[in-house]
């Protein structure tokens, strides 16, 4: 909480890092062996909960505390490919993830039920980042799209 570091890689392990001194080399907390069956693209967070993707299709939710990284929940999403990018928004407690399949999806984590699914970019979405009205999406086709959640369309695209 303010002082941990979530790591998570090709390893597909989950590590909290504790920066509790400023100056002094990071220290290891606590790790899950085996976050995700494929490797960890993205790590967000939201309220007291991480949020991790990966290209096993899922979206994992979990608690960090003095127990350790414990697993809350698993979603497997219905997409052809994997997760790349997550990012959280605390005002409509609603994720946005894109994927290697073209599509940015807006998703309650309480539920892991999709709301929304955009298509726009014609390759991977590498990056996103949302507030309540908007999601930005950044694409390995060179593009960036500002999509707005209300109007529920693309607002502009950049090239």
């Amino acid at each position: 909480k303010g002082r941990t570091c979530i790591s998570g890689g090709r390893d597909r392990q989950l590590i909290a890092w504790n920066f509790s001194t400023i100056g002094e080399e990071p220290s290891y907390q606590a790790s899950v062996g085996q976050g995700h069956d494929g490797w960890i693209w993205a790590i967000a967070s939201m309220h007291d909960t991480i949020y991790s993707c990966s290209w096993d299709k899922t979206i994992r939710s979990w608690d960090i505390n003095t127990a350790g990284i414990l697993p809350l929940r698993t979603d497997t999403l219905n997409v052809q490919g994997a997760l790349l990018c997550v990012n959280a928004c605390p005002e409509t407690n609603c994720l946005a993830v894109g994927s290697f399949c073209k599509n940015v999806m807006v998703i309650d984590p309480r539920t892991g039920t999709v709301h929304t699914k955009y298509q726009s970019h014609h390759r991977a979405v590498i990056q996103v980042t949302m507030n309540s009205n908007y999601i930005i999406s950044a694409s390995e086709d060179r593009t960036v799209v500002v999509w707005d959640l209300r109007a529920g369309q693309a607002f502009k695209t950049m090239e």
